[in-house]
């Protein structure tokens, strides 16, 4: 991932995260820009088709802010943006895929530790 950013919470998240996945997940992810969205963001992140933006600050080094991360690059894994555009797919079928896709990859513990600190 590319990390658009001179913050280094920021940068140590998508490191932290990165070297955590799977090597082929990884390289599937290379392209994905990550950066600080505007402080009025409504919500923790979001993604498009190759980028995140994530509202700071997140506690860095957190497993809550990590799966916050990871959730967004499940969407983008499993190009959520084009099947939500073309209606092939409904939020909740792209939220449930996402997380199903974050057991699989081992973030178990990272699930918990976000649902504890931001309440899902």
């Amino acid at each position: 991932m590319i990390v658009d950013s001179f913050n280094w919470d920021l940068r140590d998240l998508v490191n932290d995260t990165e070297r955590r996945l799977p090597a082929d997940i990884r390289q599937a992810l290379a392209h994905v820009r990550v950066y600080a969205g505007p402080a009025s963001m409504k919500v923790i992140a979001d993604c498009g088709p190759a980028d995140i933006r994530v509202r700071l600050p997140l506690p860095p080094w957190s497993a809550a802010a990590r799966a916050v991360l990871i959730h967004e690059c499940a969407h983008i894994y499993l190009a959520h943006a084009q099947a939500l555009r073309s209606g092939t797919k409904s939020a909740a079928e792209c939220e449930a895929e996402a997380e199903q896709l974050l057991q699989s990859w081992g973030f178990e513990q990272d699930l918990r530790a976000r649902a504890y600190f931001y309440g899902r």
